[in-house]
């Protein structure tokens, strides 16, 4: 097997194009595959951020019920967020976005009533401005 070890990727015809093979003739942007913004936090009482990656902050708008920040804006309210979340023995909940902008993401938790979770995770796909 064969190892590339590299520091810095960069596209021969620009910066951000590199084309990943996928499959046996299919070929991907890597850039386009890669998700631009993520996070983990805590929503149980104070909103905590564990770890994150093009988040700024997460304002706690009311039981179950949050905007996801972006440090960096997308540059179409058309991305593609995905999120999911623990709340513990017995929970069992549908996770959804009622508002995307290009500057943060109203998710919402609902578990018979909206309802905080100790384990909070989006990730998001798509273009940055």
């Amino acid at each position: 097997m064969s190892e590339i070890k590299v520091d810095t990727l960069t596209g021969k015809t620009s910066a951000g194009d590199i084309t990943v093979t996928v499959g046996a003739t299919a070929t991907q942007g890597l850039q386009q595959g890669l998700a631009k913004a993520w996070v983990n936090w805590n929503a149980i009482g104070t909103v905590a951020i564990r770890d994150s990656i093009n988040v700024s902050s997460i304002d706690d708008n009311s039981a179950g019920q949050f905007d996801v920040n972006y440090s960096n804006i997308f540059a179409i309210a058309g991305y593609c967020p995905t999120t999911a979340g623990f709340g513990g023995s017995g929970f069992s909940g549908v996770y959804d976005f009622s508002l995307q902008t290009t500057a943060y993401v109203n998710i919402r938790y609902y578990a018979g009533g909206y309802y905080d979770s100790n384990t909070c995770n989006t990730a998001i796909h798509g273009d940055l401005a």
